[in-house]
């Protein structure tokens, strides 16, 4: 992809199918869901018996629950490329990235909470060469979180290893950098408003919109790309099916 118009425009497409995707298999979108927000709630209340702030466990049950993430994320790619799905997919999808959606999401938290640290600590810090540092830091982490948008598709889509899926991810995020900006952004705004406004459309809906969101955005260019082939799925084209 070439210039910032074109690259936004892209963008702005797959977030429109994004939306059409949820809303037109929302059942799917219920299901998926819902099923990571009880188990995150169950790892939250658990936690809680041990742990006082949210902020410390809240990294810890990203990752725990990161299997229903990657399974959920699974379930919409088969419907990106046409398939048929039912719940059974969704322990296919447990079974199948269980450990490296671990991995994937172990290495992604970790980074955005060291980044986050640092940010706070320097920040904090009275010196002007402190507070540069802290910016250069919210950039690194901004970066964290555009990469992040395609890590657990190109894991689902490419059958590689641990290393390549982070290395894919990164090139994927530095070739299109705008793309994954606006991308990263839209995602990471949608969670803030429901969470703020809506809370039960975040419960409901986030992890199947987020799914499709990141397939989407990833399916384009590893198309463009040439990774996988340029052929268009009947999920891939609309929304009409029900669940």
């Amino acid at each position: 992809m070439k210039g910032f118009r074109d690259e936004i425009q892209k963008a702005g497409a797959v977030i429109v199918g994004a939306l059409k995707d949820t809303y037109g298999y929302l059942g799917t979108v219920l299901l998926v869901s819902i099923l990571w927000f009880a188990a995150a709630a169950a790892v939250v209340f658990l936690m809680s018996l041990f742990i006082e702030s949210l902020l410390v466990a809240l990294p810890v049950v990203i990752v725990l629950t990161s299997p229903l993430i990657g399974a959920g994320f699974y379930v919409t790619n088969l419907i990106l490329q046409g398939d048929y799905v039912a719940p059974l997919d969704m322990l296919e999808g447990l079974r199948r990235f269980f450990w490296r959606s671990l991995a994937v999401s172990g290495v992604q938290v970790a980074l955005a909470s060291i980044l986050v640290l640092d940010i706070v600590w320097f920040l904090a810090r009275p010196t002007w060469l402190s507070k540069i540092v802290g910016i250069v830091f919210i950039y690194a982490l901004l970066f964290v979180a555009m990469v992040s948008t395609y890590l657990f598709p190109v894991t689902i889509n490419q059958d590689v290893g641990f290393t390549q899926t982070l290395k894919n991810a990164a090139l994927l995020t530095l070739a299109n950098p705008f793309y994954s900006l606006a991308v990263a952004l839209f995602q990471i705004g949608v969670a803030v408003l429901s969470l703020r406004f809506v809370p039960p459309v975040f419960c409901m809906a986030y992890l199947g919109f987020v799914g499709f969101l990141g397939n989407r955005a990833t399916v384009v260019l590893l198309r463009h790309y040439g990774v996988i082939p340029d052929t268009e799925g009947g999920g891939q084209n609309g929304s009409e099916a029900s669940d």
